[in-house]
């Protein structure tokens, strides 16, 4: 495991880059992969720093500013950008004295980055700079200089998982924070436009796309010159993120470019600068797939079907229960439930609970199959208590020792047509001759289920049905959505999940526009 001290007097000998020490130290830190997720940690690779700082260009004359640092990988490769550029080691020391500013929350990260600098100039024969360069502390809560350049990979944390003194604090002083299910970096966004004149970030590339991020992206817009977006393309591999590099300049004369592009050097396309509405949230097509079916061969699924989303209990581990087997003289199905009880419920009650992330089938009840309470009658409308205890009073009992759990959905102050009603209705849905199960993930092309007997009630979550039209033919239609080039257009528009397969969720309004070769 290498240390500090040897990985210091191995820069000073000029038998190991300064660049490899620090990625040696993050490999060996102590810091656990539950604890880099807390912090939003993610080693950036030097390949990817440099490609980055390259972008920025940032020259020994002007000031710089990472307000993440980690063990330095930027300012490595700031350095080797500027010695590349034909910076002599007077104009680097300099630079290093003068205008070169750091920041960086985790204490032992920021001392080893110091040391390695150090290492660093006692190797080339220049004077290290004082430890004041770099502050230890949450750059979020510091006075920060303005700086000519910004480099740097900010932290990712989803605002949920923040503690709540720093979930208040990014809701009160970023803009791009005050509402909606954001991320950390936004606010690392927010403050690059304030604290510096260009720079560049590489961060999630969800920043281009999520509704969370709108008002992000109005305020980069003005000032955003280049978006080199790495779609499915895994630069931080084996860490699942997906990224994109975000450039901007105060002094931008044109632009932006948005590239979509797979690696560094693989193929690439972009956007034409005219398409500026791109970065406010509209997706764009993947140019670099190609359809093979054309546009006039294709009708949007909202011509061929209606789509209809799955139920919201708001309390699914109390309504589903799994069968065991049915007593045919008494109705009543022996059950399991959330917390391992064995509880008979009559058959009159339960419908078939269908989850299209997994099922592949959708028939009748039967032993081993998930099941829901169903207290409504076939049209949707809810039983009475009244009904209740004459249709299914075992049900009842079960829901009354529950009652609490039924009673806490919406924090207490939830206002249902019965206390023992789903939580919302939505997913009650009228019977029809013919239904289509299709999943809200998808890793390949649509295997979309048929429901048997749809004239009867059931329930579903984690997609939606799809009801045909009059005129549009179900197993047809499912043929259809299995044609490749749905699937293109799924993993153009929908959004990335990271995964084993190329995975992307996709809501109601994408899945009604997809263009389906019918």
């Amino acid at each position: 495991m290498l240390t500090l001290s040897v990985a210091c007097e191995a820069i000073k000998k000029g038998t190991m880059s300064v660049q490899d020490a620090a990625m040696g130290l993050d490999a060996a830190s102590q810091m656990q992969a539950s604890a880099r997720k807390n912090d939003g940690v993610t080693y950036t690779p030097w390949d990817v720093a440099c490609q980055v700082v390259a972008q920025a260009d940032p020259k020994p004359s002007e000031s710089w500013l990472d307000t993440s640092i980690g063990r330095g990988m930027f300012l490595w490769a700031t350095l080797h950008h500027m010695q590349d550029s034909g910076a002599s080691l007077v104009d680097i020391e300099d630079f290093l004295h003068h205008r070169l500013h750091a920041v960086e929350l985790n204490e032992q990260a920021a001392i080893d980055a110091r040391c390695l600098l150090g290492a660093w100039c006692e190797h080339v024969g220049i004077k290290p700079p004082m430890r004041l360069w770099l502050t230890h502390a949450d750059s979020l809560c510091v006075c920060l200089p303005r700086v000519d350049v910004m480099v740097g990979n900010p932290p990712y944390v989803r605002i949920q998982h923040l503690k709540a003194s720093v979930r208040d604090q990014m809701r009160q002083q970023f803009n791009s924070c005050a509402q909606g299910n954001v991320d950390l970096y936004y606010a690392f966004f927010e403050q690059a436009l304030c604290n510096s004149r260009r720079g560049a970030f590489i961060a999630p590339n969800s920043w281009l796309t999520n509704n969370s991020a709108s008002t992000l992206r109005r305020l980069l817009a003005p000032r955003t010159t280049k978006v080199i977006d790495f779609y499915q393309h895994l630069l931080f591999a084996p860490v699942r993120a997906y990224t994109a590099v975000w450039v901007w300049d105060e002094a931008r004369l044109c632009g932006p470019d948005v590239t979509r592009q797979d690696g560094w050097s693989g193929p690439q396309a972009t956007q034409s600068r005219a398409a500026l509405r791109q970065l406010m949230g509209a997706p764009w097509p993947d140019p670099l797939r190609v359809a093979s079916v054309g546009q006039s061969a294709t009708k949007p699924l909202h011509a061929l079907a209606t789509v209809h989303s799955g139920i919201a209990t708001l309390a699914d581990k109390v309504y589903t229960v799994h069968l065991g087997s049915l007593d045919t003289a008494s109705g009543l199905w022996t059950c399991k439930t959330f917390d391992g009880a064995t509880v008979q419920l009559e058959d009159a009650i339960l419908v078939p609970l269908y989850k299209w992330t997994k099922d592949t089938v959708a028939g009748a009840k039967a032993p081993r199959s998930r099941a829901i309470i169903y207290p409504y009658h076939a049209n949707g409308k809810a039983l009475t208590e009244a009904e209740l205890t004459v249709l299914a009073p075992h049900a009842l009992a079960y829901l009354k020792a529950h009652k609490a759990d039924l009673a806490a959905r919406d924090k207490g102050a939830g206002k249902y047509e019965t206390w023992f009603a789903y939580g919302r209705r939505q997913g009650l849905h009228t019977p029809h001759p013919e239904a289509l199960g299709v999943s809200t993930m998808w890793s390949g092309p649509a295997d979309a289920v048929h429901v048997q007997n749809a004239n009867a009630p059931y329930v579903f979550v984690s997609g939606y049905v799809l009801r045909p039209l009059p005129g549009v033919d179900a197993t047809k239609l499912a043929t259809a959505l299995a044609h490749p080039d749905v699937w293109q257009q799924v993993l153009a528009r929908g959004k990335m999940w990271a995964g084993d397969k190329p995975y992307r969720t996709l809501g109601a309004p994408l899945l009604r526009s997809l263009n389906i070769p019918y």
